[in-house]
């Protein structure tokens, strides 16, 4: 265990960075299809070259029948039979994420509404054109958070030959599109399923699909997903204050001794994911296993510099620089400032207004009083001389 402190900076929250050893795990990835790693025609030819073995991480790809799988790829959905379909819908009812891919459309189609338990989706073949290309995607997707850097989130290089058209009208409001081709075709859907997602894509990785296995994007997005499960090659996946510690192999359901880096112990259920609320060495223990996990304040918290205007400017957000407000960009945006300066100008007018008729009533109200003056005077003069008047002089 270690841990890196920066001094002489004034705001502390963010300067330490705790590192935990790397742990030995073997990742269990169920792979459906054909395991021929030779075959650059092959699904699993690219699969196997994108998870390398290393001195932390044992791969153990696992046949359909065989269970336990932290991960589960599905190259084609056509594919699968009723008892497999049974099997990754387990899987999925149990927390593991899983990759499918759309191949054959009638087949396709009843195995994926199996899995999803929605009887309505549709599929088709995609209309024939030379290629498709990635439109929109969504970054903020935690699936795709290895995309968030704006220096590796181009796809657009990466064509697609043949592709599936899927209904989004029918599909289920809890799946979500991750991506879709620039035709506005669903290329990557989501579907929350049990405790798990079913990551399916309408195309392909193999190059008679795409070029997808061929590009630098693809093993980036294995581990990504492979990270949901909380797997990872080498050191273990990044974890960051508010997050669940990833899981621990915990096959005897032994409970499990949560310690806090102050040193605070927390009992556990064996199937719960212990919270790391605080940044620092946090501690799993279980029946004779102890594994230890470095958790980190959130990258994005230390990024307490004022945005440039640029940023603000890229939203559609005007800025007066010195003063001087911004040239519009185009003529709708023109109408808009000239709309708020008529806007403003209104107002003003209404406020002169407002004031010239308070001004008229005050003058009223003054010339009703002086007007009853007289009046009041002649009620307030004295009643005894109207009841003995003086008598009239004599001759």
């Amino acid at each position: 265990t270690a841990e890196l402190v920066l001094s002489g900076d004034k705001t502390d929250f963010d300067n330490r960075l705790s590192f935990a050893p790397a742990t030995h795990r073997t990742a269990r990835i169920l792979y459906t299809g054909e395991h021929d790693a030779n075959s650059a025609r092959s699904p699993f030819y690219y699969v196997r070259r994108g998870f390398p073995e290393t001195g932390e991480m044992k791969l153990l790809f696992l046949k359909p029948g065989e269970t336990g799988a932290d991960f589960v790829i599905v190259p084609a959905l056509s594919e699968l039979d009723d008892t497999q379909t049974e099997a990754v819908r387990a899987a999925l009812d149990q927390g593991t994420t899983t990759l499918a891919v759309i191949d054959d459309v009638d087949k396709a189609t009843a195995v994926l509404q199996k899995l999803t338990d929605t009887p309505g989706i549709e599929i088709t073949e995609a209309a024939e054109r030379d290629y498709a290309i990635l439109a929109r995607i969504d970054f903020d997707h935690p699936l795709l958070a290895a995309f968030g850097d704006p220096q590796v989130r181009d796809f657009t290089k990466i064509r697609f030959w043949k592709s599936r058209h899927l209904t989004p009208e029918s599909l289920p409001e809890n799946a979500s599109v991750l991506a879709a081709f620039d035709n506005g075709d669903p290329a990557w859907i989501l579907f929350p399923v049990g405790r798990g997602s079913l990551v399916v894509l309408t195309s392909g990785w193999t190059p008679t699909d795409s070029q997808l296995a061929r590009s630098s994007k693809f093993i980036p997005l294995l581990y990504s997903l492979c990270g949901a499960g909380g797997l990872a090659s080498g050191a273990a996946m990044p974890t960051f204050a508010g997050e669940p510690l990833p899981p621990v192999e915990n096959e005897a359901g032994d409970a499990l001794t949560h310690i806090l880096p102050d040193g605070t112990k927390k009992s556990l259920a064996a199937n719960v994911r212990p919270i790391a609320d605080t940044p620092g060495l946090h501690t799993v223990t279980f029946g004779q296993t102890t594994e230890h996990f470095a958790v980190n304040v959130p990258p994005g918290e230390s990024e307490t510099a004022s945005l440039p205007f640029a940023e603000f400017e890229a939203f559609g957000i005007p800025v007066a620089r010195n003063g001087v407000s911004p040239a519009p960009r185009n003529a709708a945006e023109a109408e808009k400032i000239r709309s708020r300066e008529r806007d403003a100008e209104r107002e003003k007018q209404q406020r002169i207004w407002q004031w010239v008729v308070f001004s008229v009533i005050l003058l009223l109200i003054l010339e009703t009083w002086l007007a009853g003056r007289p009046a009041r005077a002649s009620n307030t003069s004295d009643p005894a001389d109207s009841l003995n008047p003086e008598p009239a002089p004599t001759s």
